[in-house]
Parts: structure tokens; sequence; C-alpha cells
């Protein structure tokens, strides 16, 4: 047997001599186990790899959402206007009353029948959702004004419309 573990000379190479074959059952052996399913290989994915929240965040958005923030933002300010916020209203300064009377009118909006007012509307929640990023000072505020808005977004049934919304846009 040469070094690799093949056998030495008559079988071809790649493991086809007499010391090889061996060699190559023991390898699968030990890989079978791991492994229920023997159409599906093994993965190995560490878990714990994940960083702390501001920089996963800021990798998802930097790959899939940038584009889309000035979008979202002009959809909040014209949603805020017609609703008579007034276009430059402030989302951080309005009080808990009126935060709620600003969902729930654009929740209202998400069920009209124009396609182009149902879309408006789902992007100033995502904007709300997003914690009305273009109002923060700090990555810190920006986080915890989303986990806020979030919440008053679910108490509000947000969570709940949009899952009807997606039923009705994949029909």
């Amino acid at each position: 047997m040469n070094g690799n573990g093949n056998g030495a000379g008559g079988g071809g190479g790649g493991g086809g001599g007499p010391g090889g074959l061996p060699k190559l059952r023991e390898i699968l052996r030990r890989q079978k186990p791991d492994s229920d399913d023997e159409e599906t290989p093994d993965i190995e994915f560490d878990y714990a790899d994940a960083d702390y929240l501001q920089a996963e965040i800021a990798e998802f958005y930097s790959y899939t959402e940038n584009p889309e923030f000035p979008q979202v933002h002009k959809a909040f300010e014209e949603c805020m206007d017609g609703f008579g916020f007034g276009r430059d209203s402030s989302w951080r300064e309005m009080d808990a009353a009126e935060k709620t009377r600003a969902v729930q009118r654009m929740l209202d909006q998400t069920e009209v029948s124009s396609r182009s007012d149902r879309l408006k509307a789902t992007r100033a929640i995502l904007y709300v959702a997003q914690g009305c990023w273009l109002e923060c000072q700090s990555d810190a505020e920006c986080l915890a004004g989303a986990r806020e808005n979030v919440l008053l977004l679910y108490k509000n049934g947000v969570f709940g419309t949009f899952v009807e919304l997606l039923n009705l846009e994949m029909e």
C-alpha cells in the first residue's frame, strides 16, 4: 500500500486496488450514520455564526431593500398627508392615539380596490415597521423605534391583514 491508502500498483489508481476499496468503504461508513436520508448529503452549518442584531439587519438590507428605502419613505409621507397629518409630520412626535389612528388609516387603505393605493399603504406600514429610520439619530434609536412600532402594528391587526393581502396577491 502506498502513502495515500491506495493499493500499490495494478489497480489503475483511484482506489481500485485491493487496499483502496476497504479505505473507501470505511470513509463511507463513517459518513453514513450522520445522514438519515442517503439521497441528501449532510451539510455542515454553524448556527452560532450569527452576528449581533444591528449587523444582521444592516447586511440584510444592504442586499435586498436598499433601492426601496426612498420609495417607502415617500409612500409614508403621501399617506400621512392624505390622512390629514401633514406631509412633514414626525412619527416620533406623535402621541400614541395619533399613531394608532394613522395605523388604522393605513390598514383601511390596504383594503381599497386600487392596487397602487394598497401598495402605497403597505409601503407606508413597512416604513413604520422599519422604525421610521429617517427620523432616527442612531442605530439604537432606530431599533428601539422599530420594536415599539412593530408592537403597535401587531396590536392593531397588521399581521393578519398582511397575511390576507399576501393570499390575495397570490390568487
